[in-house]
């Protein structure tokens, strides 16, 4: 008997005997199930958490665009009042008087 034929037998015959049973099959498949539910919690839990980040985000964007805005109001006062009382080249130059 060739060497490949005897190990084909051996490993047909290991198959055969570690065949699992029914009840086998069924704890496996409730590991799956619960491996499969606490990966769609993570991502859940991930996605709601990227999104109050955003959130977070947006809101401190906006917060700095109005700072932004009452810091040029505080530093210009004077030149928006003269900028929008004077008139302007047909170009968008600086004031013409």
């Amino acid at each position: 008997m060739p060497l490949s034929s005897a190990l084909y037998l051996y490993l047909a015959d290991f198959v055969a005997q570690t065949k699992p049973t029914g009840d086998q099959v069924e704890t496996g498949f409730v590991y799956v199930i619960a491996a499969f539910t606490v990966v769609w919690l993570f991502i859940a839990g991930y996605l709601f958490w990227l999104n109050r980040r955003q959130n977070s985000l947006q809101q401190e964007v906006e917060m700095l665009r109005r700072e932004e805005a009452e810091r040029q109001q505080n530093l210009n006062p004077a030149n928006q009042e003269n900028a929008v009382s004077q008139p302007t080249s047909s170009i968008g130059g600086p004031p013409l008087g």
